[in-house]
């Protein structure tokens, strides 16, 4: 059985049919095909079995390269996704490429503990219901409050929700890790990075809480997603959001501080994928919940490994 590039790199699945001919007959799907393609398919099958002679005959080589995120193809937003031209920058120009890892990697946290990102169509992550009575409405001009975009520690934030009405004060318990509100507080389903630093439900309802009922978690996202677009998921990690994560960092540091990563054994794919040409490689930074992370214009690198294939034969 063989795979095909379709559906993240394998190659598509094909059959010998027992009709004493030795004529092999395939689909997308691995079943029978029409014998108009009879032809074509035993062409194909024979390209393929030839890669995979030349894959397990022959040694692979591992190549090693440095990307920089200063040297993103477009300059003009330095904040969120990154374009690397390998070629442009002199890094190089990976043929027949059938595997890749992240081997190390670099970044800054420097993103936002609290920012505007849009979530979801018509939430942001900084804004908070406060002082919500209820029956839904508002009393003593409380309501729809954004908090200012920033790097906080717990007591910080709970200084910052106070400021929204100085009557009703926001405090933080380091015994509990909670936050106590005078006034009652809730974000909705849109704003669930939001609900995750208060310690809060997401959509908890008009009537909020007055104590958070778990222990906040100021990190806004517990891991960092390294996603290569280019790069075939059968060699990635598939998550909720995306199957094309080359890397999963775990943030263990405060903000500010930079997070270093380096694989384990265990972290490796040993996958393989159809040969490609590895001329690009667009990065994407993301949260546990998939959304670009911002990291303020501050540079990441990362030392990447390309498996890549000896010389084809000519009649490839």
């Amino acid at each position: 059985m063989a795979e095909n590039m379709d559906n993240g790199g394998r190659l598509i699945p094909y059959e010998y049919l027992g009709n004493g001919s030795g004529t092999l007959n395939y689909n997308s799907s691995g079943s029978e095909s029409s014998s108009s393609s009879d032809e074509d398919a035993y062409e194909y099958t024979q390209r393929k079995e030839k890669f995979y002679k030349h894959l397990f005959n022959s040694p692979l080589k591992k190549i090693r390269f440095s990307v920089n995120s200063k040297n993103r193809k477009d300059t003009s937003d330095p904040t969120h996704s990154c374009v690397i031209d390998l070629e442009e920058k002199n890094i190089g120009l990976f043929n027949q490429v059938v595997g890749f890892n992240v081997i190390s990697a670099s970044i800054p946290q420097s993103h936002y503990t609290i920012t505007t990102d849009t979530i979801s169509p018509g939430g942001q992550v900084n804004y908070l219901w406060k002082g919500i009575g209820e029956d839904g409405n508002a009393p003593g001009g409380g309501g729809l409050n954004a908090i200012s975009p920033g790097i906080y520690t717990a007591t910080e934030l709970a200084s910052e929700i106070s400021g929204f009405n100085p009557a009703n004060s926001t405090t933080y318990d380091g015994k509990t890790g909670k936050f106590t509100f005078t006034n009652p507080v809730y974000v909705d389903s849109n704003n669930p990075s939001l609900a995750k630093i208060l310690g809060l439900d997401p959509n908890g309802g008009p009537a909020g809480v007055l104590v958070s009922p778990h222990h906040i978690d100021m990190r806004r996202t517990s891991s960092f997603d390294i996603e290569i677009q280019e790069i075939p998921s059968i060699c990635c990690i598939h998550t909720d959001h995306s199957n094309n994560i080359v890397a999963r960092i775990p943030v263990d540091g405060s903000q500010g501080s930079i997070l270093n990563y380096h694989s384990q054994t265990t972290d490796l794919s040993t996958n393989h994928f159809f040969p490609i040409k590895l001329s690009k490689l667009s990065i994407n930074i993301l949260d546990e919940d998939g959304e670009l992370l911002n990291l303020n214009g501050t540079d990441y690198h990362m030392i990447c490994e390309a498996t890549v294939l000896g010389d084809l034969p000519e009649d490839f």
